[in-house]
């Protein structure tokens, strides 16, 4: 037998190498995403020698989504995420805020309280429930006179 004639018997299955090739290339975003979670735990099961069927019955599902999980091609949801840190106890992803640079008007003294610049968007939402606080904090004088800008 040839070479050509072997090489000819070992290709005369079908293959849906291309489509595959589409899809990852398709997917490539989320696919790297879902990588570099699944290394991250796998290096906790190894850490914490805990076994991937243990880390299944934990999170109530099959041993096969855990391998999928692990293997990296699985488009996890937030959720499964979620169990996942809870289960390992760490971290999988986390959002980076930017630092805003936030000035609030008061408009009864119409003085300005200028914040930090280092504040994310849940600290200002925090420090603008609890106002009363930051207007103890600076001296404001009052202005008695009204302001057409707000009607008044």
């Amino acid at each position: 037998m040839t070479n050509v004639s072997i090489l000819n018997n070992l290709t005369t299955g079908s293959s849906n190498w291309v489509e595959e090739a589409k899809e990852r290339q398709n997917n490539k975003a989320w696919l790297k995403h879902s990588r570099r979670i699944a290394i991250k735990i796998l290096v906790t099961l190894r850490e914490k020698g805990i076994k991937q069927k243990e880390l299944a019955l934990t999170l109530n599902v099959s041993p096969q989504q855990i391998n999928k999980i692990v293997k990296g091609k699985e488009n996890l949801t937030l959720e499964t995420i979620s169990k996942l840190e809870l289960a390992l106890d760490i971290s999988l992803m986390s959002v980076e805020s930017k630092a805003y640079n936030i000035t609030l008007h008061n408009v009864v003294k119409t003085n300005y309280v200028y914040m930090s610049n280092e504040l994310t968007k849940k600290e200002v939402a925090r420090q603008k429930s609890t106002y009363k606080l930051i207007e103890e904090s600076y001296p404001l004088s009052v202005v008695n006179e009204p302001s057409e800008q707000y009607g008044r």
